[in-house]
């Protein structure tokens, strides 16, 4: 069984004049998302094996504090310039290219490409829009993530920081 989770970034400041979108940060209320997502995940033993984001600081950002609080190490957090402005296809080739050894996967990316790619890969009936630091969690009946596409699949987790903090 392999085990996809997907998050887009935590809350944001606006782009600052001439700063790059690129290189926006997130703010206070943003880390502490983060934090509390990445602790449901501790909470619920759910642990991943790799952290996938973007270059952007905001996702890089978002996955350390992943990293830190659920002890991935940091060379298992690696940055993918594609996920900037990703397909669907950037984010499955991505995954085809895991080892099969990885359990746990997951990517921290931008809207609208995460969402997109949530409601895609979960086959959803209803698109999924995700709010900063919202997660969906699928599994997948497969031990080959170049089989994922193909595989029958289970979404088992659908929660962002409103839902987990009331």
């Amino acid at each position: 069984m392999k085990r996809l989770l997907l998050l887009r970034h935590a809350q944001t400041h606006d782009a600052a004049r001439g700063q790059a979108d690129i290189d926006r940060t997130l703010t206070r209320r943003g880390v502490q998302d983060a934090q509390a997502m990445a602790d449901l995940l501790r909470r619920k033993g759910i642990i991943p094996n790799i952290l996938l984001c973007s270059t952007a600081t905001r996702t890089q950002q978002t996955a350390a504090i992943f990293g830190e609080i659920l002890n991935v190490p940091t060379d298992n957090i690696h940055k993918h310039e594609a996920f900037y402005h990703a397909s669907s296809t950037i984010f499955l080739d991505a995954l085809y290219a895991l080892e099969d050894t990885v359990d746990t996967a997951l990517i921290v990316a931008h809207n609208p490409s995460i969402s997109l790619f949530a409601s895609e890969i979960s086959n959803a009936t209803l698109a999924i829009d995700m709010r900063p630091a919202s997660m969906v969690g699928l599994t997948f009946s497969t031990d080959k993530w170049t089989s994922i596409d193909q595989a029958s699949r289970t979404l088992f987790l659908i929660e962002n920081p409103t839902s987990i903090n009331g």
